[in-house]
């Protein structure tokens, strides 16, 4: 379920703390493995994998 945010919950991350579901998003390549590599230039190994995530409007009461 690649797209459950169940992945940055194992670990935490910049925008969520373990425990808690995030789903990173990129529009670009580029900005998707900047996000990948933040902690070092030496990047670890990885996959990079594009997905079409269809997307509900949100309404605010």
């Amino acid at each position: 379920m690649p797209t459950s945010g169940a992945g940055a919950a194992v670990h935490g991350g910049r925008a969520n703390r373990p425990g808690v579901l995030a789903l990173y998003l990129a529009l670009e390549p580029e900005t998707a493995v900047r996000e990948y590599q933040q902690l070092s230039p030496l990047m670890p190994p990885g996959t990079l994998v594009s997905y079409i995530v269809p997307l509900a409007p949100s309404y605010s009461a």
